[in-house]
């Protein structure tokens, strides 16, 4: 426990496992089952109690799959930990699915301050391809949420996955381009474990062969595209933007340039916050050139 807390100020709490989505690179169906089991409100409030009194936690992530299940059990948590008052701020995965400013709003009161939204590709095409169950309008919608109700959020997408083209992917990074105060994580490839439909699909288009060591890393990439030229595309167009991170690298430095200056728990809205800076100043330099 000390670790955790010296390393990222975080600790994680887990209130429910399974996961009935069929997401097509996912493994939790198979770690955890298709069915969620959730754990009782009241002892997730005693569990968060404990690590506040007795070890000085102010701060944990929700490792739940998804946050905010289909069924709607996640408000009765967020209604009993706003009863409780537990001085413990958290986050969690949130899937855009049927999310709504109004459901953030009763989090936030339960002291939600930062999420991570499982958005995964970025057209309505390669939404599909991964088996998502939601299409762009409701990633665009579920970012506004989170934009009107100040929760800071970071997405990640994973290029050139199923049904990804040199087309889609211009499609994508114009919908990106769109999303209001979000911080998004770009990612080439899609990695595909064993067991999952995306590692199928590779096999049946001759990406990977079908016996190939299960520990070994093995990422899809869609015909589609060529992966040289698309992952140039994406630097190019997210050059100078700081809420829009890729390659990974970028963002893992950024990471631990933040944690040496001691920020601790989920970073997004230092991020933000700093991009919101550089704008102004951008704005401003603009103007004097004028």
């Amino acid at each position: 426990m000390r670790f955790y807390r010296e390393k990222s100020g975080i600790l994680n709490v887990q209130t429910k496992r399974g996961c009935p989505m069929h997401c097509a690179y996912c493994t939790y169906p198979m770690l955890e089952g298709a069915c969620m089991r959730f754990r009782q409100p009241d002892r997730v409030v005693e569990e968060l109690r404990r690590l506040h009194r007795d070890f000085g936690v102010d701060n944990v992530f929700m490792t739940d799959s998804i946050f905010n299940d289909p069924r709607g059990e996640y408000r009765l948590l967020a209604e009993a930990l706003i009863r409780a008052d537990v001085p413990v701020r958290w986050g969690a995965y949130f899937t855009p699915f049927r999310l709504t400013a109004e459901d953030l709003a009763l989090c936030k009161r339960a002291k939600l301050y930062a999420a991570e939204l499982g958005t995964d590709a970025a057209s309505d095409a390669t939404l599909a391809g991964m088996r998502k169950a939601f299409d762009w309008e409701a990633v665009r919608r579920a970012t506004d949420a989170f934009a009107r109700t100040e929760i800071p959020c970071a997405q990640f997408v994973m290029f050139g996955g199923p049904g990804e083209t040199m087309e889609t992917l211009e499609e994508g990074l114009r919908n990106i381009q769109g999303l209001p105060r979000t911080i998004v994580f770009g990612f080439s490839g899609v990695r595909a474990f064993p067991g999952t439909a995306i590692r199928t699909q590779g096999v049946a288009e001759g990406l990977f062969p079908a016996d190939a060591p299960p520990l070994d890393p093995i990422y899809y990439i869609s015909p589609g595209v060529n992966k040289e030229a698309m992952d140039q595309r994406i630097a190019t167009a997210w050059a100078g933007h700081r809420d829009r991170v890729f390659p990974p690298e970028e963002g893992a430095r950024t990471v631990r340039m933040l944690r040496a200056f001691g920020h601790k728990g989920l970073l997004w809205d230092k991020l933000l916050d700093q991009d919101r800076v550089d704008s102004r100043a951008a704005r401003r330099r603009q103007r004097k050139r004028e």
